[in-house]
């Protein structure tokens, strides 16, 4: 940002290979935090330190945010954000630490809400701007919030088949924030557009996907060094990629989900009883 180091996309490792952040995740969107603690004379290491900690925190801040405008409900939001900010699932991938910077996927599904429900323009306009944003934080991340976008507005639409009445509306507020959501994409996936001219399709085997797709028992293994289920680790997932397979939520969430079932049961909510099973059991289907 103040131009002592010209190359950031060359890194300093794999030498003399060029451009190598390319091959993954760039974490330019953490930008606005890490530098604060550099600027404020902390070392790199201290700085990333300091930066996942925040980040941590703004998890937690953004999504407890989104939950309470919703919900009007501050211990559900409260509770709900505890868990996508601090899961014990989250532990397990503290090796891609890239996963933390995921601050602006409640934004996202909060305004695309709003948007859905509102038809409101300035909402489709933040919720471009949140999945840009996600998108600098960790292209993985953003590639995943765009295709939960997609299934998001599939189901919305299934739900409240009414929307369809204003589809030509929706059209319209869509193609004209296109554009900009793409020219604000440019100068990120122009390096990747690189890469893909020079090795090729970087991710093209079948199998490797098939490897890393959750299976029942992924949902039962937790990451060694927890306290309390620690005991989950020795789980056993068939795959050549077992560290990817430390789903295990913690128990909270599992006891959530067989008590949302038994009130969406009791209070006849049918779409509510139907998202839970489908939920619940995809492991056993995918």
């Amino acid at each position: 940002m103040i131009g002592t180091y010209k190359h950031y996309w060359d890194g300093f490792f794999m030498y003399p290979d060029q451009e190598v952040i390319s091959y993954s995740d760039n974490l330019l969107g953490v930008l606005p935090v890490y530098s604060v603690f550099r600027l404020s004379g902390f070392d790199y290491l201290t700085s990333f330190q300091l930066l996942l900690i925040s980040c941590h925190s703004l998890n937690y801040l953004f999504s407890y945010y989104c939950f309470y405008k919703l919900s009007s409900n501050r211990y559900a939001s409260a509770g709900a954000a505890f868990l996508f900010a601090f899961s014990i699932v989250l532990n397990g991938i503290h090796n891609h630490p890239q996963y933390t910077f995921r601050f602006c996927i409640p934004l996202f599904f909060y305004f695309f809400y709003r948007y859905l429900s509102s038809l409101q323009f300035k909402f489709i306009i933040y919720s471009g701007i949140a999945l840009v944003f996600q998108f600098y934080l960790g292209v993985y991340l953003g590639y995943f919030l765009f295709i939960s976008a997609l299934l998001f507005g599939f189901c919305y639409v299934l739900v409240n088949r009414e929307i369809l009445k204003s589809f030509k509306t929706i059209s319209w507020q869509v193609l004209a924030i296109s554009p900009l959501v793409i020219l604000a994409l440019t100068p990120l996936f122009y390096f990747y557009y690189k890469r893909n001219q020079i090795t090729g399709g970087y991710y093209t085997d079948y199998e490797f996907y098939m490897q890393t797709i959750p299976r029942l028992s992924s949902y039962f293994k937790s990451f060694g060094s927890s306290v309390s289920w620690g005991f989950l680790n020795n789980t056993e997932v068939i795959s050549k990629y077992e560290w990817l397979h430390i789903l295990f939520p913690g128990s909270i969430v599992f006891i959530t989900l067989i008590f949302s079932f038994y009130l969406a049961i009791k209070k006849n909510r049918s779409v509510l009883v139907l998202l839970i099973v489908l939920l619940f059991f995809k492991p056993i289907t995918d």
